[in-house]
Order: C-alpha cells, then structure tokens, then sequence
C-alpha cells in the first residue's frame, strides 16, 4: 500500500482506521472526532461537516469529502471530484459568505497529504472563511499553535447557520404571463 517515502503518495498501513469514514458510518463513535452537531449536509455521494478542528483566524471551516473512502484526488472517479465534491463545496463556500458574520472571501484547500497538516489519509477540500488579516497561512504552518480542536457547542452553532442554506431550493416556478394583445 502507498509508495516510497517521497514518491507523493500517503502512507497509511492497511491496519489504520480512517477517522473521517468512521465519521460518515458512526459521527460521534470512538474512532473520529466527527459528531452527529458537526454535519451540515448529507449528498447522495458527500459528506460536508464543520471541522472538529479550527484553524486561528479562520475559525468554523468546513470539509468536504467523497463517502467512498479516496486517499488521493486521482483516485476519485470524475463524477464524484470532478461533480459531486466541488459541488458540495460550492454550495459550502456561498453558505459560509452568508452565514458567517464578517467573512470577505473564501479559499478552499484540496489535499491529500499528511505534510500539509490532516489528520486523516482520505481526500477532502476545506472550505475556509477568510477576513482581512486572518493569519490563515501561518496558523496552518505552525499546526501546534494555530490548529486546535474546537468545542462541541460551538461547531454545532456554526453547522446549524450553515444546514438550511444548503438545502435544495425548492422547484422552479413555473410563470405565466398574459399573452401579448
């Protein structure tokens, strides 16, 4: 599994339990940090949820991920990345600009490996809320200061904000106009 150090690839031995699936089949179970709170949407193929942990400055990101267990971007089938997880993470972005007070601008990370700071060997895109002079960069560059595992309550306050603008809208109305005399 995996290849050589260095090759670009992750290296997760077979006996590892990835925390972001355990969080898809059991949200709150042992093996993740992921709670029931946390969920913002469930897609037919995606899973998008606040993150357990927070980045200083840009508190209240969200991740996006494939419910079939990806290490990295090239092995998701297109119509899942290429449709469904940026899909996810469109509607994610719009929700967060309208939901979270202050938010300027939004950057979205896709990564698969573990030198740029997840916890977890399964492809995913966070969604960032960003603000003048955030320090996002610099928090995600010193992980030991600037990443923390957020509280409970206040994730579940952020995921509710977030839940009913990523409902479906509801169907087109169909209008009908008088016709010309």
């Amino acid at each position: 599994m995996g290849g050589e150090l260095g090759s670009g690839e992750v290296q997760v031995p077979d006996t590892c339990i990835c925390p972001i699936c355990a969080g898809i089949m059991d949200p709150g179970g042992e093996h993740t940090h992921i709670k029931p709170d946390d969920i913002v949407d469930r897609g037919d193929s995606t899973l998008t949820f606040v993150s357990p942990y927070f980045v200083r400055g840009s508190e209240g990101h969200v991740i996006v991920v494939s419910k079939e267990h990806y290490k990295t971007f090239k092995e998701v089938p297109r119509v899942v990345g290429g449709n469904k997880v940026f899909d996810a993470t469109r509607k994610a972005a719009a929700a967060m600009i309208l939901a979270y007070s202050g938010v300027e601008w939004i950057t979205t990370i896709s990564s698969d490996k573990p030198e740029d700071g997840y916890h977890s060997a399964h492809y995913q895109v966070a969604v960032y809320p960003r603000k003048s002079n955030d320090e996002l960069y610099a928090s995600l560059a010193n992980p030991d200061a600037g990443i923390y595992l957020a509280d409970l309550s206040v994730r579940a306050e952020l995921a509710a904000k977030l839940r009913p603008l990523l409902v479906e809208p509801p169907k087109p109305v169909t209008l009908r106009f008088p016709k010309p005399r």
